[in-house]
């Protein structure tokens, strides 16, 4: 088991620590509005899609072998990730009797590695999907942040979903965190090219 928190202390944890800066309150205000309607849907070749404020940075790290790819973004206040961890070599980690011990330790990993405090946690369920919520916050450059965090078995992957924000925007936050989270959407390997398709479509559109 320390070979998955290794890896994904490597894959996720700390991407995703710096807020964006804050300056002009009139400005975000107009920003903010343009934004809520300029929602994009980010469809990935890991079975997963979902709406960003923005375009998705893409990043790939290999870790023992396994492979993740991270995609994030941020708005004016919010900042956002979806982590795709394969595991196709490893499929005993989706075993009914495994799940919760792997999401115990990616819990700790994410909480004590990066020296945060840890609020609450929730099982949600949706689709026969067991999905883990955690909320955290920790201290970035003298502001606390506040980080929802989102884990789902889904094999082959094991997806990390993460929003987060200064404290004092926390009703931003969720407001922005329900809009996210409820637009994740899964497909088989096979629906791939037709959620691609659809996805053109609607930047056409």
């Amino acid at each position: 088991m320390a070979l998955f928190i290794r890896l994904f202390l490597f894959s996720f944890p700390f991407l995703f620590l710096n807020s964006p800066e804050i300056s002009n309150t009139k400005i975000i205000q107009q920003n903010i509005r343009q934004q809520n309607n300029n929602w994009k849907k980010i469809t990935t070749k890991q079975n997963i899609s979902f709406l960003f404020p923005n375009n998705a940075e893409v990043k790939k790290n290999v870790a023992y072998k396994m492979p993740s790819i991270i995609y994030k973004t941020k708005d004016m206040i919010c900042v956002y990730g979806v982590v795709c961890s394969d595991f196709s070599n490893l499929k005993e980690v989706f075993y009914h009797e495994n799940i919760d011990n792997m999401y115990k330790i990616l819990k700790e990993a994410s909480i004590k590695e990066a020296k945060a405090q840890f609020i609450s946690e929730r099982t949600i369920k949706e689709n026969d999907l067991k999905i883990q919520e955690i909320k955290y916050t920790l201290m970035n450059n003298g502001y606390e942040m506040t980080y929802i965090k989102r884990f789902i078995f889904r094999a082959p992957y094991i997806y990390q979903i993460s929003i987060g924000a200064r404290t004092r925007n926390t009703e931003y936050l969720n407001n922005r965190g329900m809009i996210f989270f409820n637009s994740i959407r899964f497909f088989e390997k096979s629906e791939i090219k037709t959620a691609i398709n659809d996805t053109l479509k609607i930047k056409k559109e």
